[in-house]
C-alpha cells in the first residue's frame, strides 16, 4: 500500500490512479508495468489508471465469475473521482488495523458501535454452544474410528499368529526341525510381518497369565 500511497500527487496532477492488478486481469488485457487501462464508473463516468504492480489475487473481490481484481488507494482514487465528476466518494468499508490490548480494543469499539468486530466474532465462535457441539461430535468420531482402527488391527493379528502357531505345533509334531519352521515363518518376507509379531506377543502373554 506504500507504494500507491506514494503516488497520490500523480492523482491530483495528472488525473490518473496507481493500481495493483490481479493475474486474471494482467492477462486478460495484456497489461505489463506502466502500462495504462480505463475503467468506467458505475455513474457513468470513466477513470484512467496505471499499472504500478501484479499480485497472483486479491481476497474478497470475486463475488462473480470472470471478475478481475484491483487494488489502488482510497485518497487518490478519491482525488480523481472529485476532480472528474464533481462529487464526493463515500467509502463502503474501512478496514481499521487496531492493537489487542482491552483499553485500545474498548476506545475502537466505543467509537464505531456498529463495527463489524472480528475478534469478537471469534470469541464469540468460540462459546457458541453449536459449534462446540459440532468440534466434540467430530473430535468423538475421530477418536472411535481410530480407536476401531487399533482393535480391528490386534484382532486380526491375534487371529492370524493364532492359526500361524497351530500350524507349527503340527510341523513340529510331524518331525520338522526349529529351523524349518523358522524358515518358513520368514519365508513370506525379508522380515517377520508386524502383525504376525504382535498377534504372537499377545497370544505369549495371554497364555502366561492362564
Amino acid at each position: 500500500m506504500a507504494l500507491l500511497a506514494s503516488h497520490r500527487a500523480d492523482a491530483a496532477v495528472h488525473d490518473v490512479v496507481y493500481a495493483l492488478v490481479d493475474d486474471s486481469m494482467w492477462k486478460n488485457l495484456n497489461l505489463s508495468i506502466g502500462a495504462t487501462f480505463i475503467l468506467p464508473t458505475v455513474d457513468g463516468y470513466s477513470t484512467h489508471f496505471i499499472v504500478a504492480g501484479r499480485v497472483h489475487n486479491i481476497p474478497g473481490v470475486y463475488d462473480s465469475p470472470g471478475a478481475y481484481g484491483l487494488l489502488f488507494d482510497y485518497s487518490s482514487y478519491a482525488t480523481v473521482y472529485a476532480k472528474d465528476t464533481g462529487g464526493t466518494l463515500p467509502p463502503n468499508y474501512v478496514w481499521l488495523s487496531t492493537r489487542s490490548d482491552a483499553t485500545s480494543l474498548a476506545s475502537v469499539r466505543h467509537a464505531f458501535p456498529r463495527l463489524q468486530d472480528r475478534r469478537a466474532i471469534i470469541n464469540s465462535m468460540q462459546t457458541d454452544p453449536l459449534h462446540i457441539n459440532v468440534l466434540n461430535m467430530l473430535s468423538i468420531g475421530v477418536a472411535t474410528a481410530l480407536l476401531l482402527a487399533l482393535v480391528g488391527t490386534l484382532f486380526s493379528a491375534w487371529l492370524n499368529a493364532t492359526g500361524r502357531l497351530t500350524n507349527f505345533a503340527v510341523l513340529r509334531a510331524l518331525g520338522m526341525a526349529p529351523r524349518h519352521i523358522a524358515a518358513v515363518w520368514h519365508w513370506p518376507g525379508l522380515l517377520p510381518d508386524p502383525a504376525d509379531q504382535t498377534g504372537t506377543l499377545c497370544h505369549r502373554l495371554h497364555r502366561e497369565h492362564q
